[in-house]
């Protein structure tokens, strides 16, 4: 894994949770959870604590479509 990703994961019934999923030497950042119930949750929690550099290129695809407004890492504390 090359880095920070979006997984959906399959509830039953036609339900789906959005996992993030950090690769195994990454640090976890406050502010992300690890389950989302919609996407757009997701997207713009990693938006919001993560760099665009953090992200695997196609979780920024995802991010950028779904969470538009804002900044990348504007919430991150250094």
């Amino acid at each position: 894994m090359t880095g920070i990703r979006l997984e959906s994961v399959s509830l039953g019934k036609g339900h789906v949770a959005w996992r993030v999923l950090f690769p195994s030497m990454a640090r976890r950042r406050r502010g992300v959870e690890r389950e989302y119930p919609r996407l757009e949750a997701a997207c713009a929690a990693i938006k919001q604590f993560c760099s665009r550099e953090e992200c695997a290129p196609e979780t920024v695809a995802l991010v950028e479509k779904h969470a538009p407004d804002g900044a990348w890492a504007s919430g991150a504390q250094n």
